[in-house]
């Protein structure tokens, strides 16, 4: 089992679907602009885990509600 995200939510599940998602935009934003921050991070675990702080600071609420 594998989990996702700086909350770590389990692989497979709503909640880890929508953090992929979201932190997905965050990439295709930050290429309009829209995502100041956001960062590549392909190969770049450290860069990963800063975009999944963004995630979570703007979204982990509404990912967190989910059921």
């Amino acid at each position: 089992m594998f989990t996702v995200g700086r909350r770590q939510y389990t692989g497979g599940t709503l909640k880890a679907q929508a953090a992929i998602l979201i932190h997905e935009l965050g990439h295709r934003m930050n290429q309009s602009g829209g995502a100041a921050g956001f960062q590549p991070d392909a190969g770049d675990k450290s860069a990963g885990r800063s975009n999944d702080k963004f995630v979570d600071k703007y979204c982990g609420k509404l990912i967190g509600d989910l059921k």
